[in-house]
């Protein structure tokens, strides 16, 4: 097989060196032969290798692989000539087909191909082929080599594909096209849920094809709540304004995939009404982690009607992210154009936000590594357990074994590790509303609204406002939070409530989460609930 053409215009960023021809690294052909499926030969072709009269045509003929690197159907397998050619015969989206010899260094047998070749080289012992009445395949329907792809062909290129290993092509328009649709279709196909059992220091979950129920709130479930309890649009903050209008005009990164005419991933997300999902869990999570491997959520009507309040361009702080279950549908919901600053005190619960963010490719959720409190503070505090079953969605900060019996505190807490130091800011702190040396090292966003505050910090919602007062009254978000301690007394202990008083917000129970409650300003100011 001759070598490959290197990139196209506009691709020098995209590779720059031409990919060496050959499969797996085998060097450049010898001299052409006969025509093969009535294509020409090779112009830069040797003499012919000898061949006897009772010889198949196809011996000593091979194509060039960057001609059908985009266009393999599946995996190269070790089949006979005879095989090989019934196995393309038997699939009608099969023009072509091809055995390398001898197997090893790269030849692993047999190649379908789903594009008819145009130019074809001599191999000695090879054989390759064009079907009779197959020559157009793949050419007339679609010239960027796009059909015909199954997902399960897809996986396979995918898997194979290496933009990094030279001796094949890639940077090439019609490879990368396929590579980019192959993505596609492979996301969009519905397979069952699949579970694995992963983990070196302690094991994981990985849930992935994660489809029912939907994670993002579905837009059925959102009529009916508009219906019950119609809301007037609002008009996004200057800066998610600014941002959402800068999405609508052509960007580098389009402009890069206009090089290769693929189309971006948003075009592609946008046409799709549901999206998989995947997650990273604890695997003895006995609480939230279980919830969400069987609902994606622990809650999903408190995560359908907490998204109901949002839309793009919105900022989201979720105190007490633990998981991450509501931190990615806000990060969806709200869209690029949107902000979502999740908190989580401990780091191996950051950690599996973080991964769960990454895992479902969202590039709009900032991280800090701090809790939220009145005040700055510092001090040791005990990871959550991990290795041994339990509920980290059940961790604090202070006072970790109060209340607790002592088999409780072995369990929910990490003894066999040292105790992992703790940083307390307040919110007002963090977004640089009131002075606080450090935390601009955060690399938190600027923020000139916020919709929503959720929190769920296990008894220290009071700690969170009283540290959030300048946020509170400069952008008068709806406030959501748990308040175990006013429901379990029967109403009696009304401290987060006189709290939200003075700060002028009323107060009503939520509807789909029997210990939170929901507040917003009393005098109708700033985000409001219809």
């Amino acid at each position: 097989m001759a070598a490959g053409p290197g990139p196209g215009p506009g691709l020098g960023g995209l590779g720059g060196v031409a990919p060496m021809g050959g499969l797996g690294g085998l060097g450049n052909p010898g001299a052409a032969s006969g025509p093969l499926g009535g294509f020409l030969p090779d112009a830069s072709a040797q003499p012919s290798f000898k061949k006897l009269p009772s010889d198949p045509a196809t011996l000593h003929q091979a194509f060039h692989y960057a001609d059908i690197a985009a266009y393999l159907l599946q995996a190269p397998q070790p089949k006979s000539i005879e095989e090989c050619r019934e196995l393309c015969s038997q699939n009608s989206t099969c023009a072509a087909w091809e055995v390398c010899a001898p197997l090893g260094d790269g030849c692993d047998g047999c190649y379908l191909i789903s594009r008819a070749p145009r130019r074809w080289d001599q191999r000695e012992h090879w054989h390759a082929e064009v079907l009779p009445g197959r020559e157009e395949l793949g050419w007339s329907s679609n010239e960027t080599g796009v059909a015909n792809l199954t997902a399960a062909s897809c996986r396979e290129f995918l898997l194979q594909a290496n933009g990094a290993d030279q001796s094949v092509p890639f940077h090439e328009p019609a490879i990368m096209q396929k590579y980019s649709a192959c993505g596609s279709l492979v996301w969009e196909e519905e397979r069952p849920k699949e579970l694995d059992v992963l983990g070196q220091h302690w094991p994981t979950f990985l849930i992935s094809n994660f489809w029912e129920p939907p994670v993002l709130l579905p837009k059925e479930v959102e009529q009916e709540m508009l219906a019950s309890s119609p809301r007037a649009p609002r008009s996004p903050t200057p800066q998610a304004q600014a941002m959402l209008e800068a999405m609508q005009r052509p960007g580098v990164t389009e402009q890069l995939h206009g090089t290769i005419g693929s189309g971006t991933w948003e075009e592609h997300r946008r046409s799709k009404a549901r999206a998989p999902h995947a997650f990273v869990l604890p695997f003895y999570d006995t609480n939230i982690g279980h919830w969400m491997k069987q609902h994606g959520s622990m809650n999903p009507l408190q995560s359908y009607e907490m998204q109901s309040l949002l839309q793009a361009g919105d900022t989201v702080v979720d105190v007490g992210a633990n998981l991450g279950c509501y931190t990615l549908p806000f990060a969806e919901r709200v869209g690029p154009a949107g902000k979502v600053i999740a908190v989580e005190p401990f780091r191996w619960l950051r950690q599996i936000v973080a991964a769960n963010v990454a895992i479902n490719g969202l590039s709009n959720v900032w991280l800090p590594p701090v809790g939220l409190g009145a005040g700055r503070s510092s001090f040791e505090a005990r990871a959550p357990q991990f290795r041994f079953f339990s509920s980290p969605g059940g961790m604090k900060l202070n006072q970790q074994q109060q209340d607790m019996k002592p088999e409780e505190v072995m369990q929910m807490y990490d003894w066999d590790m040292p105790p992992e130091r703790i940083s307390v800011v307040t919110l007002d702190e963090l977004l640089g509303l009131v002075p606080g040396a450090g935390t601009e090292l955060l690399g938190l966003p600027p923020v000139d609204g916020i919709r929503l505050i959720k929190i769920d910090v296990e008894g220290m919602e009071k700690e969170v406002i009283a540290g959030a007062r300048q946020a509170v009254q400069i952008f008068k978000p709806i406030i959501w939070s748990e308040n175990v301690a006013y429901f379990s007394s029967k109403g009696q202990d009304v401290s987060f409530l006189q709290l939200m008083d003075e700060l002028e917000y009323t107060c009503a129970g939520a509807q789909n989460a029997p210990n939170d409650i929901i507040c917003t300003d009393r005098q109708g100011r700033g985000h409001q609930i219809q």
